[in-house]
């Protein structure tokens, strides 16, 4: 689609049709491309297909939000007294949509992570692949390492005066009867080339908050650490 005419002057009413027209002729993003892959590759009714369909259609009512503000903008740029409201209004619109947007994109990382830990990082989805690249980055496996590393450190090594409102969201028992398994996840990590599917183990352990991670009974936190140290080691 051929861009704006910039050159035409901003009080111009062609001109803010051309930008609002631009808008909403604007290529889906890659969550709409990667919604058709994943629905051709899992089915429609896949949580990741689903996910994935979310963010596009909520994304084309983001572009169309924004070329409506957009619109607003110019209007009250030649003077037009109504185009306050809009503006306003529009604004705060594509404010809820931002937010709800980067929810679900979020959703569609975690959904694209499950698959990997199931040993499914080899699917041709462009958001599997995305998140795969994601993980296996050095820097992304540091900080997966580094998190570990100081749970271990203040649940073997508490602060001698514990202050109120710092308690930590994880059973410092629980850890410390752990402590071993964990820091032989930790040196996987660091290791070169480590598999996919550990590594999003681990990180599907950190992030969800309903992982044994977070419970009380050091026994499921053994056994997944197990599980995620036969999955590096396959």
């Amino acid at each position: 689609m051929r861009p704006p005419d910039v050159t035409r002057p901003p009080s111009s009413s062609r001109r803010r049709s051309d930008i609002v027209r631009h808008w909403l002729g604007t290529r889906a993003p890659r969550g709409e491309r990667a919604a058709q892959s994943a629905c051709a590759v899992l089915g429609a009714a896949h949580p990741l297909s689903r996910a994935t369909e979310a963010v596009a259609r909520l994304t084309r009512q983001w572009l169309t939000c924004a070329a409506a503000l957009a619109g607003s903008i110019i209007a009250r740029l030649e003077g037009h007294p109504w185009a306050t409201i809009l503006t306003a209004s529009s604004t705060l619109v594509l404010t809820g949509l931002t937010a709800a947007l980067l929810l679900l994109r979020q959703q569609v990382s975690d959904r694209a992570t499950d698959l990997i830990a199931q040993g499914c990082e080899a699917l041709p989805i462009a958001t599997v692949q995305h998140q795969r690249q994601r993980l296996m980055a050095e820097r992304r496996r540091k900080a997966l390492a580094k998190a570990l590393d100081t749970v271990v450190r203040q649940a073997t090594s508490p602060p001698r005066i514990v202050t109120r409102g710092t308690r930590p969201l994880f059973d410092t028992r629980v850890i410390a009867a752990v402590g071993a398994d964990l820091r032989a996840v930790i040196g996987l990590l660091q290791t070169r080339n480590p598999p996919a599917r550990g590594v999003a183990l681990v990180d599907r352990l950190i992030t969800d908050g309903q992982s044994v991670f977070y419970g009380h009974e050091p026994l499921p936190l053994r056994e997944e650490l197990r599980h995620i140290r036969h999955a590096f080691e396959q």
